[in-house]
């Protein structure tokens, strides 16, 4: 898909080309999109992320891999059937607190510090889907200290819970907020 009109689709974003670097940059409040012609990644916030295909450049429009590029920014794309256009539905952002975004980030961080960013943001949707169970507390603090049932998530024992995030994480948890 045409990266620029997608994002359009999307709303928030703003598109600039890098003809030195032919790469594809786009802003939101959210994170920087960086897309380099020909390549099989992406880069959200200077993190490389798998797209499964290649960028394309074609008279002077960046074409991207339309199902991994939109979960990514936390969209899912729908396909009626092949006689159909393609339906691109925005998710949306989760809203929560600073202190529930605060505690988020240094959940993924201490749980998977060294994984990739897919693996960091598949943590962060482990703690946002114990959330809206109905088995586990109603905020992403009391979720990563639930003791219930013994410890949730071993960074709580050892306290690296209180470390620093780290900027991947901050990053994941930007993206298992908004859907990804």
């Amino acid at each position: 898909v045409q990266l620029t009109p997608f994002l359009e689709h999307l709303g928030g974003w703003e598109t600039q080309w890098d003809h030195d670097a032919r790469t594809a940059s786009a802003q939101t409040d959210l994170f920087t999109l960086d897309v380099p012609a020909q390549r099989s990644y992406v880069l959200a916030d200077g993190f490389s992320f798998d797209t499964g295909g290649r960028s394309l450049l074609r008279e002077g429009r960046t074409y991207v891999p339309l199902r991994s590029v939109a979960n990514l920014l936390g969209a899912r794309v729908d396909f009626v059937d092949w006689d159909t256009p393609v339906r691109v539905l925005d998710i949306g952002t989760a809203s929560c607190t600073e202190e529930d975004f605060y505690w988020l980030c240094r959940i993924i961080s201490a749980e998977s510090k060294g994984e990739s960013l897919l693996g960091q943001v598949a943590v962060g949707n482990v703690v946002l889907n114990r959330v809206v169970s109905d088995v586990f507390p109603d905020t992403i603090r009391d979720v990563i200290f639930d003791r219930k049932n013994a410890v949730q998530f071993e960074p709580v024992t050892n306290r690296t819970i209180y470390d620093e995030p780290t900027a991947q994480s901050v990053l994941a948890a930007r993206l298992a907020l908004n859907g990804t």
